[in-house]
């Protein structure tokens, strides 16, 4: 349980725990001092197999990443993937280290190179694979191996930059942020939020602000109001043919100021269509949002207050 569930060392001492032990099967449980001697004896052992198997492997390549806990506390990690000898594809954590000293790409080149020593791989590894920081290619470099930037992180890179440089998105990106930190932040709105998904017969989903250091929270909004707007569109046929992507913000108009005023967005083409006067909006609600940059024009027949 400890290696497997990652459970803790105390683990062996909570009452509960050994009171269910105890009933399964009367046994002394071990110590907390005795159970890391335990893990540390599996751990050898399966890193005994580990650097068997890599010694039959001809080539290898490494990943690598840096970062810092809540605490500030800085870690280096590097994992190595190897094909066996039956033609499968394998992968072992070499090591996630505390990192005291400063980030630079010299400390990150020792750190790399002590952990590739120790596994016995210095020689067979063909290229490492990491983010897109400047330290981390120098690093890199300097231990003569060659770098592949990491895929997912360079088009990150790519659609952030994109999106930085795209001021109507940016509007809609900061508005996003609030809607979720509305959703996020009042009982009340994310009580209403599951009743109309409940309405709709949807299954009960949350708001995230999603990897905000990376830029991407508004996707998860987007992508929320996308699947709840399905919904509604799916429940007011007189709605189905409209290019608009509009969702009701399911609040009182209090947080009105959150939303995207309808009178500030471009109106260009692509407008919504005839709307009879004797269609009611769906569920009494009386107050759109648009969520995506497409051009509408407010039509008299749909409330807006």
């Amino acid at each position: 349980m400890v290696v497997k569930d990652l459970q803790p060392f105390t683990i062996v001492d909570d009452e509960g725990f050994r009171e269910f032990v105890n009933k399964l099967d009367p046994y002394v449980l071990p110590s907390r001092k005795v159970l890391k001697i335990m893990v540390s004896e599996k751990y050898n052992k399966a890193k005994e197999k580990t650097m068997e198997d890599l010694q039959k492997a001809e080539f290898v390549s490494l990943t690598a990443d840096m970062w810092s806990s809540i605490n500030m506390d800085g870690y280096v990690g590097v994992t190595c993937h190897y094909i066996t000898p039956e033609a499968k594809m394998a992968t072992v954590v070499l090591g996630v280290r505390r990192f005291y000293q400063t980030h630079t790409a010299q400390h990150l080149m020792e750190a790399k190179a002590l952990l590739m020593a120790e596994w016995g791989i210095t020689s067979k590894v063909q290229c490492m694979v990491t983010d897109n920081a400047s330290n981390m290619i120098l690093s890199t470099q300097l231990l003569h191996l060659r770098h592949v930037p990491c895929f997912a992180h360079t088009l990150n890179l790519i659609v952030k930059k994109a999106l930085d440089q795209t001021p109507v998105i940016n509007e809609i990106r900061q508005k996003a942020r609030k809607i979720v930190g509305l959703f996020r932040s009042s009982c009340k709105a994310k009580d209403k939020l599951v009743e109309m998904q409940g309405l709709m017969g949807r299954p009960t989903l949350k708001l995230i602000q999603g990897l905000t250091r990376d830029g991407t929270a508004h996707l998860t909004c987007y992508s929320a109001c996308s699947y709840l707007q399905e919904g509604l569109h799916s429940r007011c046929g007189g709605y189905e043919s409209f290019r608009a992507l509009a969702l009701a913000t399911l609040l009182d108009p209090s947080p009105a100021n959150l939303l995207v005023d309808v009178d500030s967005v471009n109106m260009q083409s692509n407008t919504l269509e005839s709307i009879p006067d004797d269609v009611p909006p769906a569920g009494g609600l009386t107050r759109v949002s648009i969520v995506e940059p497409i051009p509408v024009q407010q039509h008299q027949g749909l409330p807006l207050s």
